[in-house]
């Protein structure tokens, strides 16, 4: 919940810095005798947005050019041919000096290119770099002979690297009906044992999984036949609480 709200407010700031941008290229003014001539023209898309000036200096008078409210967002994605100086004591406002008798094109854009790579490159880290729940599933051989496996003990590991605390944590696994579970075999967290058509349904009550918290839950089997080595379990899932309602995580089998 809070990791959505931060996003949401980051957008905002984003889209906030893009407007302000724009009204600062509308702003700009420039300083100069009344018979030098100036013009201006105005273009835009929903992607950037540019502002270009011709300017002539007929007299030996230089001229100014002054950039109001250029901040630090600005610093970061304004971007223009003219290399402004700062305003001694004014920290806000750039200034560009023309020399007296020269033409020139110079022109402003700023682009929301700049911000859509952020938001992009905040997803791939929130993807594949922020801490997450990690989710294991493992299966060890207990009895095996040269005619098959008899016993097995299958242990689930949840290690949460995220920042949030996880509540009404559940494990929900499926027994097949050629498996038997072994009573001495359960671990500290005992499961709720469902009986279905499909087989047993075990239901691991864990509660609340911490930030940082790592825990572990096994239970042992019994099969009714030999089993060979490349067999396979059911799914198992994570089943936990959140703003939205309930969310199903499927456990992998390493």
């Amino acid at each position: 919940m809070k990791s959505k709200f931060y996003l949401f407010l980051a957008i905002i700031l984003l889209f906030g810095v893009f407007v302000s941008a724009q009204n600062n290229l509308l702003n700009t003014t420039v300083y100069m005798p009344s018979d030098e001539y100036f013009s201006e023209s105005k273009s835009g898309t929903y992607l950037t947005w540019n502002k270009i000036h011709y300017i002539y200096l007929k007299n030996n008078n230089s001229a100014n050019l002054l950039s109001k409210k250029i901040n630090f967002c600005m610093d970061l994605f304004f971007n223009s041919n003219l290399k402004y100086e700062r305003v001694e004591g004014d920290f806000c406002n750039r200034i560009y000096f023309f020399k007296p008798q020269k033409s020139m094109v110079f022109y402003y854009n700023f682009s929301l290119i700049y911000i859509i790579l952020l938001i992009g490159i905040y997803f791939v880290y929130r993807k594949y770099y922020r801490g997450k729940i990690i989710l294991e599933k493992k299966i060890k051989f207990l009895e095996k002979s040269f005619h098959g496996i008899k016993k097995i003990r299958v242990e689930i590991l949840i290690s949460n690297k995220t920042k949030n605390n996880f509540s009404n944590v559940r494990i929900s696994d499926l027994i097949p009906n050629i498996l038997d579970i072994s009573e001495s075999g359960l671990g500290t967290i005992k499961p709720e044992i469902v009986n279905s058509i499909s087989g047993k349904e075990l239901i691991f009550d864990v509660g609340t999984v911490e930030v940082g918290e790592r825990l572990m839950v096994y239970y042992d089997l019994k099969s009714k036949i030999d089993l060979s080595e490349d067999f396979t379990l059911e799914d198992t899932y994570l089943i936990y609480d959140t703003y939205f309602g309930q969310k199903r995580i499927k456990i992998n089998i390493l």
